[in-house]
């Protein structure tokens, strides 16, 4: 095929229920005239072009390149017929069959989930509105009562949520400025790692809280997902620092590589605390030497002792470790390859030469050099040792 490809997702190890995450790249020859990619699902569709900036940095300047993500739901109309990536080259069609059986059964299986799981939360589900509307007090935690079929109202403080067949929304405008959530076209998705799933296997009885969740593919009715995107397995919108349910709601929770991305992780951290049951466990994550990702935006980083200070108060720390996800390998590898990303092509070419014994020389040796000098802005910011600000107070 005149051109190259990876396809991320879907992998064998995502059995589809609701919907496929389609996630990828693909370089083609400069010269050449080209259309997509596209997902045929029994009709075609465009999907979602992104920057893969580590993926460019291993192509020259005669290839381009484009990632591609999209979540795709599964309808009864696409779920039974196989899925193939699409790519017009030069006027001739290219098709690469998706590592992806939808299945009707399944989707029938994952709505039938999804019903059970909503009707058996709504028992605990509490206002999360500041009261008076004032940012870091206490939250309402009114119980709730049904205005009507689609509405959920405050029996303290009269405010209303919205609820349909797919997720309760307590993520009104007002909530979601104040806890820095604006609109992102970044799709963020996981699996559960070992630890994880061994959580969810313990508390088959009970409920367990996957706040900030992402994107799953698999779904329990057992684990509540929270989110700020409404994912078709999104089960509940909400934030972190005002989490909408009873104290005590949950056997577990999970708070995966979620911290990092949110304005208060002191009142996240409490909250989770919160709707956990006394003998209830908690499974959180979060990164420290790590570049600047953001969902929609990156606020903090933090060591094994930042992450046990969020919760040694309110938990019995029983494993504080680096799990082989996160081993320094990765945030090396991530390094260079985003600086690498971050150079013109040329001067990219000569840095990719570097040996390790020649970066391990003192940085003042390289500060005039096109390597630093030539980095983008961006760049600078997402791998930056440090940062400053410098500010002038404002007026009362």
């Amino acid at each position: 095929m005149p051109y190259l490809s990876h396809v991320d997702s879907p992998r064998w190890q995502d059995p589809p229920t609701h919907s496929v995450l389609v996630q990828g790249w693909v370089a083609v020859p400069r010269a050449a005239a080209w259309e997509g990619p596209f997902v045929d699902v029994g009709e075609l569709r465009p999907l979602e072009l992104v920057q893969r900036g580590e993926v460019e940095a291993a192509f020259g300047d005669d290839w381009h390149v484009t990632g591609y993500q999209t979540i795709v739901p599964i309808t009864p109309e696409t779920a039974n017929g196989r899925w193939s990536l699409v790519l017009r080259v030069d006027g001739r069609e290219y098709r690469e069959v998706l590592d992806v059986d939808p299945s009707a059964a399944a989707l029938d299986e994952f709505r039938d989930i999804k019903r059970k799981k909503l009707e058996r939360i709504e028992r605990i589900l509490r206002c999360p509105r500041p009261i008076n509307g004032r940012i870091g007090g206490d939250d309402c935690r009114g119980e709730l009562r049904r205005a009507d079929d689609t509405t959920l109202e405050c029996t303290r403080c009269g405010a209303r949520y919205s609820h349909g067949e797919e997720n309760y929304d307590f993520l009104p405008a007002d909530l979601a400025a104040s806890s820095g959530i604006v609109h992102t076209d970044s799709i963020s998705s996981w699996g559960h790692d070992p630890i994880a799933s061994q959580v969810i296997r313990n508390h088959a009885d009970g409920l367990v809280l996957d706040a900030g969740s992402g994107f799953k593919s698999t779904v329990y009715e057992h684990v509540v997902n929270l989110e700020v995107v409404g994912y078709p397995s999104t089960d509940v919108l909400g934030v972190g620092e005002h989490l909408p349910f009873a104290t005590g709601s949950f056997d577990a929770a999970l708070s995966l590589n979620v911290l990092e991305h949110v304005r208060d992780p002191f009142r996240c951290a409490t909250e989770l605390a919160r709707v956990v049951r006394p003998g209830g466990k908690l499974y959180a994550s979060a990164p420290f030497l790590q570049p600047y990702h953001g969902y929609p935006h990156h606020y903090y980083n933090m060591t094994a002792s930042g992450l046990e200070n969020l919760f040694d108060t309110k938990f019995r720390v029983e494993q504080l470790t680096t799990p082989e996800s996160a081993l320094p390998i990765w945030g090396l590898s991530w390094f260079l390859n985003s600086y690498v990303a971050g150079l013109p092509a040329e001067v990219a070419a000569r840095f990719r030469k570097f040996t390790v014994e020649q970066l391990m020389e003192s940085p003042e040796e390289y500060l005039e050099d096109d390597i630093v000098r030539e980095l983008r802005m961006s760049t600078n910011i997402e791998l930056a040792c440090g940062c400053i600000l410098v500010g002038t107070r404002r007026a009362d």
